[in-house]
């Protein structure tokens, strides 16, 4: 399949915002923090005013994970670090962070894709991986068993042979 974003724009453009997920933070573990560079311009008139931006993580449903939004007075350009707090619960899957922009009636959209992964454990990996090195390390631990056993057994042994020649 192929994902398609639309990103929808209003006629009077007063702002335009960009978002930016650096390489290092296109996959992220679910419950971990997912990073975005947003810049905010402001293409009109140069004065200070105050943007609402909108913070979405969706599904590819279109279904909204998580939403939040903050204002800002911007003169000219603000730029800054987004921390999107992904939920643990987020299957591994395609989502999608969206940043709206809006001003009396102008707004921008910018989005960008992003995966979530599932964190396993080193034993779910070695299982999964690789099922025969899981049972040698099941064998490995009969044995020391086994042999801490064995060597009890002979130590008991030794020490009641020794008691019955006193």
């Amino acid at each position: 399949t192929i994902d398609v974003v639309i990103e929808i724009e209003s006629e009077l453009v007063l702002f335009d915002v960009k978002m930016s997920i650096p390489p290092e933070y296109k996959q992220v573990i679910a419950g971990n923090d997912l990073k975005a560079q947003i810049i905010l311009l402001s293409i009109g008139k140069p004065r200070t005013v105050d943007v609402t931006t909108t913070y979405l993580i969706k599904d590819k449903r279109g279904n909204v994970i998580d939403e939040s939004s903050e204002t800002f007075a911007v003169e000219d350009q603000v730029s800054f670090v987004k921390t999107f707090r992904i939920p643990g619960y987020l299957k591994s899957d395609d989502y999608l962070a969206i940043v709206e922009a809006r001003y009396v009636n102008s707004f921008a959209v910018s989005s960008e894709l992003f995966r979530v992964i599932k964190q396993e454990n080193i034993l779910q990996r070695v299982a999964k991986s690789n099922a025969a090195l899981m049972i040698v390390f099941i064998i490995i631990i009969i044995l020391i068993a086994l042999f801490i056993y064995w060597a009890a057994k002979k130590k008991h042994d030794l020490e009641r042979f020794k008691g019955k020649n006193k």
